[in-house]
């Protein structure tokens, strides 16, 4: 069974594992490596679900992805950073964990997605890091490049790669 559930004050810690996990899995050998084993500690998380019960109200919508009753997804829903791209809703921190990748989640989440905010928006903005691999997944689900976006990430310089996605009539489910 998969399910799509808002994150609130009593899943908090989950998501904060989830995106931790995440971390570990998506940006090893990317991101400093001890850096990424310092976010994966009981305190960290801890920390991690403090901060986002306070973000509840920040804008933004936060969800997890339940498959048999196991939380194995993140994502974030919220108006963009991007100050040029006012009319764009941005999809952000979709992680899944990587065993259960390449079983359609990450499409699954997407679809989800696109019919959440179809009716208010008509592009989604999405960023990412340009040495993930999730990079060939947007191009596949039919993001179009725009721009390099600097990031740092614990004192470390990253290119985050900004994508768009227009959202129209053939977005009913891909």
């Amino acid at each position: 069974m998969i399910e799509i559930v808002s994150m609130d004050k009593d899943n908090a810690y989950d998501y904060a594992r989830v995106s931790s996990r995440c971390w570990l899995e998506s940006y090893k050998d990317i991101i400093d490596n001890n850096y990424l084993e310092s976010i994966n500690t009981d305190t960290y998380l801890n920390k991690q679900k403090d901060k986002l019960i306070c973000l509840l109200n920040d804008g933004s919508s936060r969800y997890l992805l339940k498959v048999d009753n196991k939380y194995v997804g993140i994502f974030r829903i919220r108006p963009t950073k991007y100050s040029d791209y006012s009319d764009c809703i941005e999809l952000g921190a979709l992680y899944i964990l990587d065993e259960v990748k390449g079983m359609g989640y990450g499409k699954y989440i997407f679809n989800y997605v696109i019919d959440k905010v179809k009716s208010k928006y008509n592009k989604l903005i999405i960023g990412c890091l340009e040495d993930n691999p999730t990079n060939d997944f947007y191009k596949h689900m039919g993001c179009v490049f725009q721009f390099k976006n600097p990031l740092l990430i614990n004192g470390e310089n990253y290119n985050e790669n900004v994508y768009i996605y227009e959202i129209g009539d053939k977005d009913e489910i891909i």
